[in-house]
């Protein structure tokens, strides 16, 4: 993976180290924590987070394949990283979103497969959402399966979700 700076200027290459006994993998997700020190990246076939540190080496990674609750996945996707160092990866079979902290350690799971607001169908890509002056408070999860997405606090409150054509509150508590 090519890493560049703000002004698009070449920094480093970002590899899995050799030797490492995980030949085949498929990066597919990548974030970078706020201070800029770390680097996260999805390897989908290893069923891992690989996290880099500034100068390029492994520092950490976890998973397992399957969903074990602490370190599973069955298709890890997308990454994002908040303010506070938590990791957020959207696992598309396992139809979640799985909140980590530094060190790896899952601390929360949400969605689930249906359609009901708050529930995910395949999730890929997932960003905070940042409006000028706002802190990132707010995640947007892409729900591909059902053709939406959601808005999220970090830890799995739904906010609303966005539709073609505008975004649709959450119904009433029943």
């Amino acid at each position: 993976m090519l890493v560049f700076d703000s002004k698009l200027s070449f920094v480093k290459i970002l590899r899995r180290p050799a030797g490492d006994g995980r030949k085949p993998s498929r990066w597919t997700g990548v974030a970078t924590s706020p201070d800029g020190k770390r680097t996260y990246v999805v390897d989908a076939l290893a069923f891992q987070v690989l996290a880099f540190d500034g100068d390029g080496r492994l520092e950490l990674s976890w998973g397992v394949p399957g969903d074990d609750p602490a370190q599973g996945f069955l298709e890890p996707v997308g990454v994002a990283v908040d303010g506070k160092g938590f990791v957020y990866v959207t696992d598309r079979l396992a139809n979640a979103v799985k909140k980590f902290d530094a060190k790896g350690v899952r601390t929360a799971t949400w969605g689930g497969l249906g359609r009901d607001p708050g529930k995910v169908s395949s999730p890929g890509a997932i960003a905070f959402w940042k409006r000028e002056g706002d802190v990132p408070d707010r995640i947007v999860v892409d729900d591909v399966g059902n053709h939406r997405a959601h808005l999220f606090t970090p830890d799995g409150k739904m906010y609303e979700y966005f539709v073609k054509g505008g975004s649709a509150a959450p119904p009433p508590p029943k």
